[in-house]
């Protein structure tokens, strides 16, 4: 779970950002709780169901690299 301990660790940069963490079915749970012990403010889902949207009005976007994060 290298990205909310690196989120945790820049948090006083973050300040007024969003952070939207798709974690998939098994992950959500331990992911949210994982940002709550790090005291980072997160908003944990199992899935997106408009990726192109959620990418579209972000500023910055952290994902694996792959054909379908591509397409979207």
């Amino acid at each position: 779970m290298a990205v909310p301990q690196a989120l945790a660790r820049l948090q006083p940069e973050l300040a007024g950002w969003s952070i939207v963490h798709q974690a998939g079915q098994t992950g959500a749970a331990p992911t949210a709780r994982l940002y709550r012990e790090l005291g980072v403010a997160a908003h944990v889902v199992a899935f997106l169901e408009n990726v192109p949207h959620v990418m579209a009005h972000c500023d910055l976007a952290i994902s694996r690299a792959g054909g379908t994060t591509l397409a979207e």
